[in-house]
């Protein structure tokens, strides 16, 4: 089955929820650069930059491929784990995310299993948009984190994690 995982990235008219939560707990501020890993379309990058004047730099295999060679002091990683369909390479992309980051990794899961989520596939769901998602409980993604990164990861919201080195 071809997963088309380039379609779950929307448009957003302001910044995602995991970015704002970000900003309130103090882990982006003006003095951090940003790489926000699996960006998607950008917009989170775009309004950093713009409206916080934050040093912002976005990664998406699709959209924005290239992927800067020095390291930030905070990494990003939203809706990007939910949208692939096999668990190593979750890790790999979790791995590879926190390999950017001098200071912290901050990653939002879905965790909200809708009424219809699509036909079932492999750990997740085949979306009507051949999409796929998987929707996490909290000790997932918890033993996730750690397997990936090897450190014990906080809980800032529901569906928003932190791991700090």
């Amino acid at each position: 089955m071809q997963v088309k995982r380039h379609l779950t990235a929307i448009s957003r008219k302001s910044l995602s929820v995991p970015m704002r939560i970000s900003l309130e707990s103090d882990i982006i501020t003006k003095d951090t650069k940003v790489l926000d890993y699996g960006c998607g379309r950008g917009d989170d990058v775009r309004m950093l930059k713009s409206e916080y004047r934050i040093g912002c730099y976005g990664y998406d295999p699709h959209y924005t491929p290239c992927i800067p060679d020095w390291k930030f002091d905070i990494v990003t990683c939203f809706f990007v784990l939910n949208v692939i369909e096999y668990k190593p390479d979750r890790i790999e992309v979790l791995k590879k995310a926190y390999s950017f980051c001098t200071d912290t990794l901050v990653v939002a899961i879905r965790h909200q299993k809708p009424k219809n989520p699509g036909a079932p596939y492999l750990d997740g769901y085949i979306t009507s948009k051949h999409t796929f998602q998987k929707y996490f409980s909290d000790v997932e993604v918890k033993d996730m984190l750690i397997e990936a990164c090897g450190a014990i990861p906080r809980k800032l919201a529901p569906g928003v994690w932190a791991v700090t080195k």
